[in-house]
């Protein structure tokens, strides 16, 4: 076996490795972004809940 041949088995190997573990880790991906996503909602959506109620409180400053 000649250098060459080795490194390209040792690379081939190693991206073949890397393949599976990258596919390992979609599912805690997809969770972490749906995750970053309900949160950003929540806060944008509560936001907009204390912006809409402050008309009743006649607070248009904001002011508690």
């Amino acid at each position: 076996m000649t250098l060459i041949t080795l490194t390209s088995a040792l690379l081939e190997a190693s991206l073949e490795a890397e393949g599976d573990a990258a596919a390992g880790f979609g599912p805690y991906i997809a969770a972490g972004i749906t995750a970053a996503v309900f949160i950003i909602s929540a806060v944008v959506l509560r936001s907009f809940r204390d912006v809409a109620h402050r008309s009743e409180r006649h607070d248009v400053h904001g002011n508690a």
